[in-house]
């Protein structure tokens, strides 16, 4: 069956309605069309009313979620959190703001689910992957914790069944010389692998694979070599898909100062286990810069009704 693809992301921290849940569509994975004629397709009622780092997965009986990070930069970061950085991370929301549907087009309402206790610091970067040996879905994200004095993040996960219910946070990774964050696990064959921002040794985006979920997870060499020549320190928020055409992407969210559009910078793998990547932007189109999101495949059916609604305001 042919399939599309959904890429669900936020677009810019420069005014509030940029820190909204935006969709944009694809039927190879190359050439993108905003939707919604560029507009948010949610915005956030809850919480801080912002939304960032912004995850979409299909469940098990063909519903989907979206979870975001509970936080908006425009009107918060002065204000509330004195235009620190290290504030954001102790003092941010203790939740992660999810919404749900069961056809792309029709959303729940804005829920705040709180995963943990006054020891945890904001909640960066959630995603979620299903865990076929345990049979629940696994939400992981990045946090500062009262054990380090809220100093270098970790990554984290709990487990839920439903997405009401979650168990007890559970540390997912820590690296020992410094903080991670905007962690990304994807399946192919009986490999996993872990793309996340390391903020220190190096300050890059590294690569990781294990033969587990919860495995142990070693360093793909070849990525941290391609790494060095693009100036890892000016991307972040990675994630991978599959093209197509079989090949493998990677999106890293650019927020230097060299570039003219910022946001995702697309790169292609030569081959996957080596982590040998080269940029491919004039492969790509984009309707404007994409902002901290990922992307999940949909059918035909679903990319027509995404179009056929938001499109035409029919909600």
């Amino acid at each position: 069956m042919e399939k599309a693809y959904l890429f669900a992301h936020y677009k810019n921290a420069e005014d509030e309605i940029g820190e909204q849940v935006y969709f944009c569509v694809s039927k190879d994975g190359y050439n993108w069309e905003s939707i919604n004629n560029g507009n948010p397709v949610i915005e956030c009622t809850k919480g801080e009313k912002g939304a960032r780092d912004i995850s979409i997965v299909r469940t098990k009986n063909n519903h989907f979620i979206i979870v975001a990070t509970d936080l908006c930069m425009a009107k918060c970061f002065q204000d509330k959190y004195d235009s620190k950085w290290q504030n954001i991370g102790r003092y941010g929301s203790p939740y992660i703001s999810m919404w749900n549907s069961k056809d792309l087009v029709n959303w729940s309402e804005q829920t705040l689910i709180s995963l943990g206790n006054d020891k945890f610091g904001c909640y960066w970067g959630p995603e979620v992957i299903y865990d076929e040996e345990r049979k629940s879905y696994v939400i992981y994200w990045a946090s500062s914790h009262q054990s380090n004095g809220f100093a270098e993040k970790a990554l984290y996960y709990a487990k839920t069944l439903d997405f009401e219910t979650f168990s007890e946070p559970t540390v997912f990774y820590t690296k020992e010389d410094g903080s991670i964050v905007d962690p990304n696990i994807w399946k192919v064959g009986n490999s996993f692998y872990r793309v996340l921002k390391s903020r220190a040794n190096p300050f890059a985006v590294i690569m990781e694979k294990a033969d587990s979920l919860f495995g142990s997870y070693h360093r793909v060499q070849g990525f941290d070599e391609c790494m060095k020549s693009i100036d890892g320190r000016n991307y972040e928020a990675p994630f991978i898909y599959q093209l197509s055409d079989g090949k493998w992407c990677m999106m890293l969210d650019y927020f230097g100062e060299n570039r003219e559009m910022k946001g995702y910078v697309p790169f292609i793998f030569e081959n996957l286990d080596e982590g040998k990547f080269v940029e491919a932007s004039e492969k790509f189109s984009f309707p404007y810069g994409f902002k901290h999101g990922n992307i999940i495949r949909i059918s035909l059916e679903e990319y027509n009704r995404i179009k056929n609604c938001y499109d035409n305001n029919d909600l």
